[in-house]
């Protein structure tokens, strides 16, 4: 059996941030994915989302000047936070735009998305590079294996593609298992004051946005400590930010556990 429905007494219970609306907003990308409304139950979002992410030829839902705005302060927290010749995910890379920035410092790039479009384009955006390498993978589904752990994970917006807290969480939980004692972890968000929010675009996609609040407790929870915070779009809601934190060490995170009994 699916989940509780949204609404049900159970599901309001279980996640008190929820309020389920979705609306209709104009967008300039299209995807060619038919007009269809998703059910209204968290299965049904993420059956949705999977398909539409699986298919997608685009990442871009927003204005341009938002993704030159987001290539620009990428660029800065790369030069101060990214050492050379570290080793670096990608996680939902999409077409590549930003993994030619890592690529241009680190030793080595690991990329991964779950659309083979996506990942052609990453491949031809990034072919001058040797040390990058793409995957096709559902990362939210399953564990990815290393043999050694990475200096840096980033995951630009992919949060908002998952309608289910419980994948963000496990995500969440894989990111500190991949990285090192003090590894650098860069998230885009795009989160909301108040209760979490469905946007439905007129392309298709599905914007799944998020208490900022639960988000950046679910971090700490998770062994992440904010370092810095750069907002790209703070003029209304879903407001969008990038997130720089760092794994804490063992001995911290057994002290912030203490901390919080």
């Amino acid at each position: 059996m699916g989940r509780d429905r949204p609404g049900s007494p159970a599901f309001r219970n279980l996640t008190p941030h929820y309020r389920f609306e979705l609306r209709r907003i104009p967008v300039s990308c299209d995807t060619g994915l038919p007009e269809q409304e998703p059910s209204m139950d968290i299965d049904s979002l993420t059956s949705y989302t999977r398909q539409y992410w699986s298919e997608a030829k685009d990442t871009h839902v927003a204005d341009p000047a938002y993704y030159q705005l987001a290539e620009t302060q990428l660029r800065g927290i790369v030069e101060r936070n990214l050492a050379s010749g570290a080793n670096v995910l990608d996680i939902g890379c999409g077409n590549g735009e930003y993994t030619r920035l890592l690529a241009a410092r680190a030793q080595r790039v690991l990329a991964f998305d779950i659309s083979d479009s996506l990942l052609a384009a990453a491949r031809a955006r990034c072919r001058e590079f040797d040390n990058t390498f793409f995957l096709q993978a559902d990362v939210a589904n399953t564990k990815l294996a290393f043999g050694q752990q990475a200096h840096a994970v980033f995951c630009m917006g992919l949060f908002a593609c998952l309608p289910d807290d419980a994948q963000v969480l496990r995500l969440l939980r894989d990111f500190a298992d991949y990285l090192v004692n003090d590894g650098l972890l860069v998230l885009r968000e795009s989160t909301m004051t108040g209760p979490q929010q469905y946007i439905r675009y007129a392309s298709g996609h599905l914007g799944c946005y998020r208490n900022k609040q639960w988000l950046l407790e679910s971090l700490r929870s998770t062994g992440f400590e904010l370092q810095e915070e750069i907002p790209l779009k703070a003029q209304f809601e879903p407001f969008n930010d990038y997130l720089v934190l760092r794994k804490r060490r063992a001995d911290q995170a057994g002290a912030a556990i203490s901390d919080n009994r």
